[in-house]
């Protein structure tokens, strides 16, 4: 902690060692991730929010699970979107539902949770994983797996950031929240995703707000690295 007593702690991408352990977190469960892929948030929702402020417009689709988290619902509609339900059945995942579901009404993107689901509590089995990924290449989407939420976004951002960062057209986010890894009380999450798009995010954060607390940072990296005392 002294040595960021020094500095404004203003920092919109987050702790870099913060950043470090969440992507060792990534690559032990096998999504091979870097530090500047990540951009740690003030909790699932705001990081959501964050992301539909940049790459959504009034009036765009996003197309979500029925039932799903609901203030995910909250920050779709504070965004002026407009969510699209596809139904869950009573058992795993109706993928070729959500994907006819994505064809027929063109969203901006789409909100999904693979793992743990909210509030259903089910994970999506590799079948059903593999069918949503296979789709997204087809169809020319940046497919990833990880812990916790996808976001699949299907065109450009409807905002440009100020120094002309693109967002990749086509893309599969994820992001988590520290209360999902290590217990509930810090509220922060992260995002991850490309470079290019984490630096997008970045610019559009300053609208949005100033960055997550250092102190708070702090914690939830030591939380993380020593994640396996707490599970043996």
């Amino acid at each position: 902690m002294p040595q960021h007593l020094l500095s404004s702690g203003y920092l919109p991408q987050g702790l870099l060692s913060l950043r470090e352990s969440i992507a060792r977190h990534y690559c032990e469960r096998g999504l091979p991730t870097r530090p500047d892929e990540i951009m740690v948030v003030n909790g699932a929702v705001s990081g959501l929010a964050l992301l539909l402020r940049l790459l959504t417009g009034p009036g765009d689709r996003v197309v979500v699970d029925h039932p799903t988290y609901p203030l995910a619902i909250a920050a779709i509609q504070g965004a002026s979107c407009r969510p699209v339900g596809v139904s869950l059945p009573e058992q795993g995942w109706d993928t070729a539902g959500l994907m006819a579901t994505i064809a027929q009404t063109a969203p901006r993107m789409a909100y999904l949770m693979p793992d743990f689901h909210n509030p259903t509590g089910r994970c999506m089995d590799a079948a059903h994983s593999a069918s949503g990924r296979g789709y997204c290449r087809q169809n020319a989407y940046h497919a990833g797996c990880g812990r916790g939420r996808w976001l699949i976004c299907g065109t450009t951002p409807r905002r440009r950031p100020r120094s002309r960062i693109t967002t990749p057209t086509r893309q599969l986010l994820c992001w988590d929240r520290q209360e999902k890894v290590s217990g509930a009380g810090l509220r922060l999450g992260w995002v991850r995703a490309s470079s290019r798009t984490i630096a997008a995010l970045v610019q559009t954060r300053d609208t949005f707000d100033l960055g997550s607390p250092v102190l708070e940072q702090l914690a939830t990296g030591w939380l993380l690295d020593n994640a396996a005392s707490f599970s043996s």
